[in-house]
C-alpha cells in the first residue's frame, strides 16, 4: 500500500495549489460505469496462440473532487465477474515432453486514485486525460487436466488433474487514461474512457462507459 499512499500524496500536492487559481463551476462528481477488460497473462507460459484474455466484464464506481474547472482528483473502486483463461503448457520430465491443459479463473477487485485534466470550461462535452496508481487484488483458481508424458510406450499419466488455489496476488501499477464527459443537462452526464495499465509491459486495457452527476 506504500506506493498508493505516496502516489495519492503526490496527486493532491499537485492539485491543491491550483485550487487558489479560480473557483470551479462544480465541486465534485460521482458515476457508475461498466466496461470490457483485457488482460495480459503471458506469465502462464501458455502454448496457445493468445496471451490475453479479452472477455472480462467490469463494474466500477468513481468519485471525483474538482480543485478547478480543469483539475480533478478521482478515486475508483471496482470488480469483475469471473474471467476464464485457457492455457496449454509443455513440461520436460525425465527427458520427455509432457503436456497439460488448464483453465484459470480470475476475479479482480481494484482501488485506484488519479489526477485528471479536463479540457474546456462550461461546455456540453469535456474531453479529459488522466494518470494515477491502480491497486488490483487478483484471485485465481486453476482447473488442470492430468499431466501426461509421451514416450516410446505411448502416453502415460504422471500426475492427476485437479483444482488448485485459490491464490491471491496484489498488483500495484501506474495507469494512463483518456475519455470524455458529455452532459445531458446541467448536472447529469454520460462518460466513456479508455485506460491502460503497465508494468514492464502493457498489462491491461479497460474500455468502459457509464452515467453520473455533478454536485
Amino acid at each position: 500500500m506504500k506506493p498508493l499512499i505516496l502516489a495519492a500524496a503526490a496527486v493532491i500536492a499537485v492539485a491543491v495549489p491550483a485550487h487558489a487559481q479560480q473557483s470551479p463551476l462544480m465541486r465534485g462528481d460521482v458515476a457508475g460505469t461498466v466496461g470490457w477488460l483485457s488482460g495480459n497473462k503471458s506469465e502462464t507460459q501458455s502454448q496457445s496462440s493468445n496471451d490475453w484474455y479479452n472477455h472480462g466484464f467490469y463494474m466500477g464506481v468513481q468519485g471525483g473532487w474538482y480543485w478547478t474547472d480543469h483539475h480533478k482528483t478521482e478515486v475508483e473502486a471496482g470488480l469483475t465477474t469471473p474471467i476464464e483463461f485457457w492455457t496449454y503448457r509443455s513440461f520436460t520430465v525425465d527427458g520427455f515432453s509432457a503436456w497439460r491443459s488448464s483453465v484459470f479463473t480470475y476475479r479482480l477487485g481494484r482501488l485506484a486514485v488519479g489526477q485528471h485534466y479536463q479540457f474546456l470550461r462550461n461546455a456540453w462535452v469535456h474531453p479529459y486525460v488522466g494518470a494515477g496508481v491502480d491497486v488490483t487484488w487478483e484471485r485465481s483458481t486453476e482447473r488442470a487436466d492430468p499431466l501426461v508424458v509421451y514416450d516410446a510406450r505411448g502416453p502415460r499419466e504422471l500426475r492427476p488433474g485437479g483444482t488448485f488455489g485459490p491464490d491471491t496476488t496484489v498488483h500495484v501499477r501506474p495507469y494512463l487514461q483518456t475519455g470524455f464527459k458529455a452532459y445531458m443537462n446541467r448536472r447529469a452526464f454520460f462518460r466513456s474512457d479508455l485506460r491502460v495499465l503497465v508494468r514492464d509491459r502493457l498489462d491491461e486495457v479497460l474500455l468502459r462507459c457509464g452515467f453520473g452527476f455533478d454536485f
